[in-house]
């Protein structure tokens, strides 16, 4: 069985002001913890996925 890919964005390289316009009431962020790549997952208040975000642990932490 193929596991699902999605896209994710190199946390060093996203840009802030189109998320924070889509986060006027609240948002939650989920994350994905692996032993050195995790991946979070920034939604609106609602559950709706903004952007999915990857980094490097302890590198990018």
């Amino acid at each position: 069985m193929k596991k699902r890919t999605y896209s994710t964005v190199d946390v060093e390289q996203i840009e802030l002001l189109p998320i924070l316009q889509l986060l006027t009431v609240g948002c939650i962020v989920a994350v994905d913890v692996a032993k050195t790549k995790f991946v979070a997952a920034i939604a609106t208040a609602a559950g709706q996925v903004v952007r999915l975000v990857r980094f490097e642990h302890p590198r990018q932490t």
